[in-house]
């Protein structure tokens, strides 16, 4: 349900900050290096080649960038790019590619399972994304890694103890955009860190006036709400016994969660009507460009979408000059509201993998790699540096990749400051964020599948009917049927993972959950979770 958030907050870092892909691989199939020049095929994204003289002509961006990556190839001699042209952010394309030996040499592993994490991981292991574990440890690149970088990253990408992949950019999640120039108008408070979705409907409705809705979503708006309250992690249950390992039960809380939860979103879709939201929006673009128009006063929106440049369409700071005021006055950020039981959404903060050809020879992928860490780190300070020279715009300098960059000493050599580019509430909000741990992912303690499971697409269609269909529709009948579903969808995968490995990997993921929960959120553990763990988790693995 995330997917199309992921690829959209890449893409919007992509265009924020002006880098431009990083290498693309090689064609060379032999694991050894055999001297000599080498030619590294990079596509747009994450890390271009070398600009043309036009296009430094016409853009600092470009002229920054081919400072930086001339430094780099003069450190590095006999090493050329050459542009492909592939979508890295397609998933068949990026398997076709990877599986028959032309992909780039670096690419958007996250494009591999099209952005589910499991599917991502089964990817890697069917060969897809080189191994790049010795690199990964002779450079000691966990240790620079920066503290809010570090747990997330090892949680969420080590695959039976090895790395296919590097950080390709840490994220804070999803929020809530508002116009706080509008609520200031309508005598609406601001959102606070505690909000709750009740909250939000009210503030929403409130803000609804002539054709301006209180606030748009694209069409995954109700899987987050549900997910507020744990929606995903309390319905999918340890089942060591069938091939799977897992099942599903969508009806055991419903009176007490999830029906709740619906109703409460269709009340503004169809009582309040102050929701702007269609089957169609499938991105963030449409939701910007009704905020940006006016035609909604808040607009759900990853966190970098605020740092967009103002010649960019539907930018917020495009927004402002409009209004006539600082970005800062006119719009505001806030994490998504919690749950009925102070949970906080399973959205957290993740980062993104960058993987590598597994076709490339090891001096090819020792280049790749190094091109990697050097646009990463110093070659990503060298272009900031760089634009500030030329523009003194801060804004320039402090986008997507350097509000909370991934290596550790990247802030302390960049001038200014965050609060000094894009001000105080919304750089406070974006470091809240980041500050908050992320879940405990099973990738962690169970022995990651070589197949990517059964498709969410029973949960994306039960989703939109009860967002956008009119009536009164049965929630309950709703999620017994899509209970029904997904479990006979789980009986025709069968496990990579023994039945004994299963077991020992789920209690200790479990456990995990619950010591998270409770320091993290202890009323939604205590009256929740725990019930959840003695009705169901311990049972099913004979505790």
């Amino acid at each position: 349900m995330y997917k199309a958030s992921r690829r959209d907050f890449l893409k919007a870092a992509a265009l924020a900050t002006g880098a431009i892909g990083l290498g693309s691989a090689l064609s060379g199939c032999s694991k050894s290096g055999g001297g000599g020049d080498i030619t590294l095929k990079v596509a747009a994204e994450p890390y271009a080649p070398m600009p043309t003289a036009e296009e430094q002509k016409t853009s600092v961006t470009a002229r920054a960038y081919a400072d930086a990556l001339q430094e780099w190839l003069r450190k590095n001699p006999g090493v050329t790019l050459s542009k492909v042209n592939i979508d890295i952010w397609n998933q068949q394309a990026m398997v076709t590619a990877a599986a028959g030996g032309t992909a780039p040499a670096i690419y958007s592993g996250n494009a591999l399972g099209n952005f589910n994490q499991p599917a991502i991981l089964a990817a890697f292991k069917q060969g897809l994304a080189a191994d790049v574990t010795k690199l990964f440890n002779d450079s000691k690149l966990v240790d620079k890694l920066a503290p809010y970088v570090r747990p997330v990253w090892e949680g969420m990408w080590q695959v039976d103890g090895k790395y296919y992949g590097v950080p390709g950019g840490f994220g804070v999640s999803d929020g809530i955009f508002y116009r706080r120039d509008l609520l200031a108008q309508a005598g609406v408070p601001e959102p606070q860190p505690d909000w709750t979705w009740t909250d939000l409907r009210t503030m929403a409705k409130k803000l609804t006036a002539g054709k301006r809705k209180g606030f748009a979503t694209p069409q995954w708006g109700l899987q987050v709400a549900l997910d507020s309250d744990g929606f995903s992690l309390l319905t999918q249950l340890p089942a060591p016994k069938t091939t799977w390992r897992w099942d599903w039960n969508y009806d055991w809380n419903a009176q007490q969660q999830w029906i709740p939860a619906v109703e409460n979103w269709r009340a503004m879709m169809f009582q309040d009507k102050s929701l702007l939201s269609d089957v169609s929006y499938g991105s963030w673009n449409e939701v910007t460009a009704a905020f940006v128009r006016g035609d909604a006063a808040m607009q759900a929106g990853n966190v970098a979408l605020y740092v967009t440049p103002a010649d960019s369409d539907n930018s917020f700071l495009g927004l402002a000059k409009q209004v006539g005021k600082p970005v800062w006055d006119v719009v505001g950020w806030m994490t998504y509201p919690l749950g009925q039981f102070g949970e906080y959404p399973a959205r957290r903060s993740y980062v993104d993998s960058y993987s590598f050809s597994p076709d490339l020879n090891d001096d090819e992928l020792d280049k790749a790699f190094s091109l990697w860490s050097y646009l990463s780190g110093p070659g990503l300070v060298r272009q900031k540096e760089f634009l500030y020279n030329e523009t003194k715009d801060l804004q320039r300098v402090y986008s997507s990749d350097t509000m909370m960059p991934v290596m550790a000493d990247t802030s302390k050599s960049l001038p200014g400051s965050p609060e000094k580019a894009w001000g105080e509430q919304y750089v406070a909000q974006v470091r809240r964020a980041g500050s908050r741990p992320a879940m405990p992912e099973t990738s962690s303690y169970l022995p990651p599948d070589k197949a990517a499971g059964p498709t969410s697409q029973p949960v994306d269609d039960a989703m939109s009917k009860w967002m956008y269909e009119p009536g009164s529709p049965n929630v309950l009948d709703g999620l017994q049927k899509l209970q029904s579903v997904r479990n006979k969808q789980a009986e025709s995968f069968s496990s990579s993972a023994s039945e004994a490995d299963f077991l020992a990997g789920a209690k200790k993921y479990f456990q995990a959950q619950s010591d998270f929960w409770k320091a993290d959120a202890p009323r939604f553990h205590d009256e929740v979770f725990s019930g959840f763990l003695d009705k169901y988790v311990h049972p099913a693995l004979g505790e």
